[in-house]
């Protein structure tokens, strides 16, 4: 099981897909981090002009000037230039919501490495179910021949009837019919499991038998203490909580001045060598003062997505204690059903072997055989079914505690 939960995690589609998107988070997060550092360009620009009329920049001809169209010239320019925001509340806000979505979303691998496990290790526990299932109808098929050829025996003796041995015979047709369903369920949950771990379907290989130790009963409100600090789920139900709280504060800074300073220092000419060296320094303040109303409208939408982060993060507290109290009472009563269910199979057995020595022995015909051989067959189904669903109880209380990946059998 430890080589199917480890193969799940790492080829899963639930697993890369939850990859790519912290992946995508983390871009985010550089982006919304650009914002608040400074940003340093360069350019150069070499330009001929033809025709320029210096009536446009607000000249009137006069004696000295007569003629205000000029040209041809040409101008050269290369410049480094700086912008570095001071103060911008907004971006700060931004950014740090950035990064608590990027939490988030690695928070949402390591739960999607959770549910994989999980499916992993129920599909396991189904294929192991599936396949004591073939070798218990094998061998209820197997007592069913026996049965059928002791009847035909019998019958040549003189000790049997003909109900008898078309009780047999029908006994033995259902068994073999049972032996064939069991090999194609069993068939079925090989190629689940290998679907979910990432194998080939072509692939082969040989399940570990079922540990048969039980293990130690869990104290409750050690357990509730345990999965509200380990689900992944409330961390990151936490993390998109104060994602949006940090959302809200970046649209109330929206009524916040900026402050920003900018700098550049080049060199200009006609010509690259006949430049001289410019530059300048400035700093800027922004203050909205009416923008339509939509800082509102940004202020109340982060706050209705503030709203429900909020009641998600408490309906998963709920939930998750909702989770942990049903996996252990649910684990309490399979442990209890498991060792009804072996009391029922060694009964059934101890039944069987009783009718087959009394009918060896010519007292009766075969009709207690058949019924026993039902009986046991029933149990041996129950009693699978019972170990596979305390398997699947265990897994699910190892995911209530937020330990679905570290789970063993």
């Amino acid at each position: 099981m430890e080589a199917a939960i480890t193969r799940a995690v790492e080829t899963n589609l639930q697993s890369k897909l939850a990859q790519a998107s912290s992946k995508e988070s983390r871009g985010r997060v550089l982006q919304a981090a650009a914002s608040l550092l400074p940003q340093l360009t360069a350019s150069v620009s070499q330009t001929r002009v033809f025709k320029e009329n210096l009536a446009t920049l607000g000249l009137n001809p006069s004696p000295l000037i007569p003629n205000l169209v000029i040209g041809p010239f040409d101008t050269f320019d290369a410049r480094l230039g700086l912008v570095l925001k001071l103060l911008d509340v907004n971006a700060i806000m931004e950014t740090k919501e950035a990064s608590a979505n990027d939490r988030a979303a690695r928070l949402q691998v390591d739960l999607a490495a959770e549910q994989v496990a999980a499916a992993a290790a129920l599909a396991y526990i189904e294929d192991q179910r599936a396949i004591s299932g073939v070798a218990d109808a094998r061998s209820n098929w197997q007592l069913a021949q026996r049965l059928l050829t002791l009847t035909q025996d019998q019958r040549k003796a003189g000790l049997a009837t003909a109900v008898d041995l078309a009780r047999a015979e029908t006994r033995e047709a259902v068994d073999r019919q049972d032996l064939i369903e069991a090999e194609l369920s069993a068939y079925r949950s090989d190629l689940v499991l290998k679907r979910v771990i990432g194998a080939a379907l072509t692939d082969e290989f040989v399940l570990c038998d079922a540990s048969t130790q039980t293990p130690a009963p869990v104290d409750e409100d050690a357990a509730l203490a345990q999965a509200a600090a380990d689900r992944f789920e409330v961390r990151l139900t936490r993390e998109q909580l104060q994602a949006e709280t940090y959302g809200l504060r970046a649209a109330q800074a929206g009524f916040l001045p900026t402050v920003s300073a900018s700098g550049d220092y080049g060199f200009s000419g006609n010509t690259p060598d006949s430049t001289a060296r410019t530059g300048s320094i400035g700093a800027a303040l922004s203050l909205p003062v009416f923008s339509g109303g939509a800082t509102w409208g940004q202020i109340q939408a982060a706050q209705g997505r503030r709203f429900a982060a909020q009641s998600r993060y408490a309906d998963t507290l709920i939930q998750v204690e909702e989770d942990v109290r049903l996996a252990l009472h649910t684990v309490s009563a399979e442990r209890d059903d498991v060792d009804a269910a072996e009391t029922r199979r060694r009964s059934a057995q101890r039944e069987l072997q009783l009718a087959q020595d009394r009918y060896r022995a010519g007292a009766g015909d075969n009709i207690q055989v058949v019924t026993a051989q039902a009986s046991l067959a029933d149990a041996l189904q129950a009693s699978a079914d019972a170990r596979a669903r305390y398997g699947a109880a265990r897994v699910n209380l190892a995911v209530a505690l937020g330990q679905g990946r570290s789970f063993r059998l």
